[in-house]
């Protein structure tokens, strides 16, 4: 388990970094153990790109594939239109707001 995503989520700070060559600015939600055991982070995308359409949006990142992590300073809300807890997706959840 990585400390410092249970730390965003707990003090809903925004995460920035790299997922398959694109810059992410995210609003972490949820993070866990997919069902096939792999770590994930359920955010919601605010900035940055991605292959997947347009921006703002949910994505599923896997941890394994994220690069330059870093926890930044800059606090969101709290949960957007469309999270729902305890997400399907997930067979274990370490952190959830």
């Amino acid at each position: 388990m990585d400390a410092d995503i249970a730390k965003a989520i707990h003090h809903k700070l925004v995460l920035e970094f790299e997922y398959n060559e694109h810059l992410r600015v995210v609003e972490p939600h949820a993070y866990g153990l997919s069902m096939t055991n792999h770590e994930v982070i359920r955010g919601y995308q605010v900035k940055g790109t991605t292959d997947a359409g347009s921006v703002p949006q949910w994505h599923l990142f896997e941890v394994k594939q994220i690069t330059k992590l870093k926890v930044t300073d800059r606090h969101f809300g709290g949960m957007r239109n469309g999270y729902q807890r305890g997400d399907k997706r997930m067979g274990i959840i370490y952190s959830e707001l």
